[in-house]
């Protein structure tokens, strides 16, 4: 939080688009059209950085999905606008590793999909946005990262962090 937004917009460090994913979910709290245009162009931006693991990308937009939410009518309008940007990526996603596929990639593939599989897409993304938040709970507990800045930027609570970390020490 120490950097300036364009220092975190200029690194190619993905932990960097996290931050400022946070800091934008607390810039835009009452303006969902600014909410929607940020996380449009931070999300073009990850999937068209070809520098970055797959598996990395994958949890940096999950973390992008949790910390700006859209209300449903942004949320389609975004699913709907970015498939043809993220076309590659969602067949990457469905090739590999379909559980942990990212919440705005899944609605972009849902508006392809029958409307009857919605509801198992739901619980999917549910299932892997927790998994997901600790997964890079962990990452950033082998980082040293302190323990309420990874409370702040996953949502869990410090006794959840300390749950966690737990179990990378055992």
């Amino acid at each position: 939080m120490d950097y300036s937004d364009a220092e975190l917009d200029h690194s190619d460090n993905l932990f960097s688009k996290i931050v400022l994913a946070a800091k934008a979910m607390h810039q835009t709290k009452n303006e969902e059209h600014q909410r929607y245009l940020f996380k449009s162009k931070l999300m073009r931006e990850i999937v068209q950085n070809q520098n970055h693991a797959r598996t990395a990308v994958q949890a940096t937009l999950h973390f992008i999905d949790y910390l700006l939410r859209l209300p449903e009518n942004y949320m389609k309008r975004l699913s709907k606008e970015i498939g043809p940007i993220i076309r590659e990526e969602r067949v990457l996603m469905e090739l590999y590793n379909k559980e942990n596929t990212p919440p705005t990639i899944l609605n972009s593939l849902a508006w392809e999909l029958e409307k009857g599989i919605e509801q198992g897409i739901q619980q999917g993304i549910e299932k892997g946005i927790q998994q997901e938040k600790r997964d890079t709970a962990k990452k950033l507990l082998l980082e040293k990262i302190p323990l309420e800045t990874i409370s702040k930027v996953t949502g869990f609570t410090l006794e959840e962090v300390k749950e966690i970390q737990e179990t990378i020490d055992s």
